[in-house]
C-alpha cells in the first residue's frame, strides 16, 4: 500500500473471495450451474453494435422490469453494480466515524469490510447455535444500521417475516440481504410500505444466473431511493447488463424452470448428506451448510479438492470450521461429490 492511503484504512483487510480455480468441479461460490435465460443472451447480443454509446444513467429498463417482477414502484427500486454495491451506499450513507453498526455472525464477511471503510463501530449479536438470530438482543444493539442477512451466508438460514418486520419496528435503519431469496421463495420487498426504514438488498447473480454481469438492486422507500441516486457512480450498470437482465426479468418461465431444478437438487443434496451421516443445516438458499461426522471441515475440504471438487471452508470461525458451505450444482456435480463423500 502507498504512503498516500488515509491512516483509517491502512489495516483494513480485503475482501476475500471464494477461490476462481479452472479445471474443478466448482461448488464454492454460490453461482448458478446452468446458462442464463436464452432471452437474456439475445439481448447482450442485439445490444453489442451500440457499446459506443453510455447506458441509461438509472438502468431504468431493469428497474421497470424490477417493479413489474416485484409489484411495486418503478421509484422504489435502485439498480446497482451487484447488490455489493447497495451495500456499499448503505454505508456510505448512513454511516460516520463512531457510528454503530449490527449484526450477527457467522454471516457475510463484506459487511465487516465495509463498516471498517467507515470507520463504525461493529456491534456482534452472536447467532445461536442453530444459526437463527436474536431479534431482541439485535434490536438492543441500538445501532445506527442493522444488517440481517436472509437467507443467510455460509449457512443458509432463513429469518421469519414476522421477525424481520419486528425488528424493523425497533430499530433507527434496517437492512436486510436478500441475495438468495428467490431459492427462499419470501421476500422483506413486502414490507417497504409499512416500514420505511427497511432497505432489502437482492441480486440478479445466483437465480438469474448473471453473476458475471454484475446486476443488484435495492427495494425501498423512494426517499431512500433517492439517496442511492446521489452517491451512485454516474454510470453504474453497463448497458449490456441493464439489456439482458430486462430480459431475464421478462422470461418468467425459464427462471422457474431453472430454479425448481437447483431447489430438487439441494433436496437430493441434503438427503445425501444425511444418509451419510452428515449434520445438514435447513437452507433456504442454493448452497447447504453442513458437517461432516468428524466435525473437520478443513479435512473435508483438502480431500474433496485433491479430487477436484472445490468447495468453501470458513475456518476462521470456529462454529463454521466443523463445516463446509456446498453449492448446488448439477444433478451429475452433486452425483460425483455425494459419490466421493461415499468413499
Amino acid at each position: 500500500m502507498s504512503n498516500f492511503l488515509k491512516d483509517s484504512l491502512k489495516n483494513a483487510p480485503p475482501y476475500i473471495p471464494g477461490e476462481q480455480l479452472t479445471g474443478v468441479i466448482k461448488l464454492n461460490t454460490n453461482e448458478s450451474p446452468y446458462s442464463p435465460s436464452p432471452k437474456a443472451i439475445a439481448a447482450i447480443e442485439k445490444e453489442t453494435n451500440k457499446l459506443m454509446r453510455y447506458p441509461q444513467v438509472d438502468a431504468n429498463d431493469t428497474r421497470k422490469a424490477l417493479a413489474r417482477r416485484l409489484n411495486i414502484k418503478p421509484e422504489n427500486v435502485f439498480v446497482g453494480n451487484g447488490s455489493d454495491e447497495v451495500l456499499r451506499l448503505c454505508f456510505q450513507a448512513y454511516l460516520e466515524f463512531g457510528s454503530k453498526a449490527a449484526w450477527s455472525t457467522p454471516t457475510y464477511s463484506l459487511y465487516e469490510i465495509l463498516a471498517g471503510f467507515a470507520g463504525a463501530k461493529i456491534i456482534d449479536v452472536r447467532r445461536r447455535d442453530d444459526f437463527t438470530v436474536d431479534i431482541e438482543a439485535l434490536a438492543k444493539a441500538g445501532a445506527d444500521l442493522t444488517i440481517i442477512a436472509s437467507p443467510n451466508s455460509p449457512t443458509g438460514t432463513l429469518t421469519p417475516l414476522n421477525e424481520i418486520d419486528e425488528l424493523a419496528s425497533k430499530v433507527k435503519l434496517l437492512l436486510v440481504d436478500e441475495a438468495y431469496a428467490d431459492f427462499a421463495g419470501i421476500t422483506a420487498s413486502k414490507l417497504i410500505d409499512k416500514r420505511k426504514n427497511l432497505i432489502v438488498a437482492r441480486s440478479l447473480s445466483k437465480s438469474y444466473s448473471l453473476a458475471g454481469l454484475r446486476v443488484g438492486f435495492a427495494v425501498a422507500d423512494n426517499s431512500i431511493i433517492d439517496d442511492f441516486m446521489l452517491l451512485k457512480d454516474s454510470y453504474n450498470v453497463s448497458r449490456i447488463a441493464n439489456a439482458a437482465a430486462e430480459a431475464a426479468l421478462d422470461d418468467t418461465a425459464y427462471f422457474e424452470t431453472i430454479r425448481t431444478r437447483i431447489l430438487s437438487t439441494r433436496r437430493r443434496l441434503e438427503e445425501g448428506l444425511s444418509k451419510r451421516g452428515w449434520k445438514v443445516f435447513e437452507s433456504g438458499a442454493n448452497f447447504v451448510f453442513a458437517v461432516p461426522p468428524d466435525r473437520d471441515g478443513g479435512a473435508v475440504y483438502k480431500r474433496l479438492l485433491e479430487k477436484k471438487i472445490l468447495v468453501r471452508w470458513f475456518g476462521n470461525d470456529p462454529r463454521t470450521a466443523v463445516g463446509v458451505r456446498i453449492t448446488v450444482g448439477t444433478d451429475e456435480e452433486i452425483s460425483r461429490l455425494l459419490e466421493v463423500i461415499g468413499e
